[in-house]
């Protein structure tokens, strides 16, 4: 039986550097696609590189969801998220940001590699050996860092490579991915299944199926499922077939901060 599909946990307003609408027109749209929850997880990134570095801002972030929880009171539960830019070297301010502001939940993700953002000419620069090594030992890290409540769309470079993921799957992508996902298993993680790579053309949701069978294989248990929705148009897109795919693979689906299904 397909699950329904209550909560897109992954999304992004204005209060991020690459978000376009008001967290106003996300609550709507969620509104009117019949979901009982979302979360909002705006950028906040220390990369000085970054499109979204220095943008972001707690107290108007933190009044924009206080204004919707009471326009939407009955309607829509709307959790404050953040999403962080995770890099070793980063560890520190992360941890310490988490530590003296309040979120509902945060995200970790991979996005740069060694400061150098993972785009098109990246991936191509470094070689897809290479690059799925590096990726995936990032990966990796993040989820045995103790940060974050969710690991964020494993498998970003697709997205950025514009390439089918058959075409990406070498050696390195299969042990890379098997350890990765094999300490995010060890370590309790919640996992996002990232719907945005649908969009971008490629066949697979990040992680992939088989990415989602490896992870409960390993020990795995529960995932998100967010959109990545940047517009309110993609509020909550895609996400009943992933959630299908991976209630097959025996995951159980994450039901906000506090739940696991």
């Amino acid at each position: 039986m397909t699950p329904r599909v209550t909560a897109d946990y992954h999304m992004h307003s204005l209060h991020s550097g690459d978000g376009h609408e008001p967290v106003s027109a996300f609550c709507e749209a969620a509104v009117e696609r019949g979901l009982s929850a979302i979360g909002f997880c705006e950028h906040l990134d220390f990369e000085e590189t970054d499109l979204c570095y220095g943008v972001f801002d707690y107290d108007a972030y933190s009044r924009a969801i206080d204004e919707a929880r009471a326009a939407f009171a009955g309607r829509l539960l709307i959790h404050k998220g953040v999403e962080f830019s995770y890099e070793p070297h980063h560890e520190g301010v992360i941890g310490r940001y988490l530590a003296s502001h309040e979120f509902d939940y945060s995200v970790i993700s991979i996005h740069f590699l060694g400061h150098a953002f993972i785009d098109g000419e990246y991936c191509v620069w470094r070689g897809a050996e290479a690059l799925w090594a590096e990726y995936f030992e990032a990966v990796r890290l993040s989820a045995e860092s103790g940060l974050g409540d969710l690991v964020g769309h494993i498998g970003l470079p697709a997205r950025y490579w514009g390439a089918t993921w058959a075409s990406l799957a070498g050696a390195s992508y299969r042990e890379g991915a098997e350890s990765a996902l094999r300490a995010a298993a060890a370590a309790g993680r919640v996992i996002e299944c990232n719907t945005s790579s649908l969009r971008t053309g490629l066949p697979d949701p990040m992680p992939t199926p088989g990415l989602l069978a490896m992870f409960a294989e390993l020990g795995g248990r529960v995932v998100a499922l967010g959109s990545d929705a940047h517009y309110a148009a993609d509020v909550g897109a895609s996400l009943s077939s992933v959630a299908e795919t991976a209630v097959r693979c025996g995951l159980s689906l994450w039901a906000g901060p506090g739940g696991l299904s």
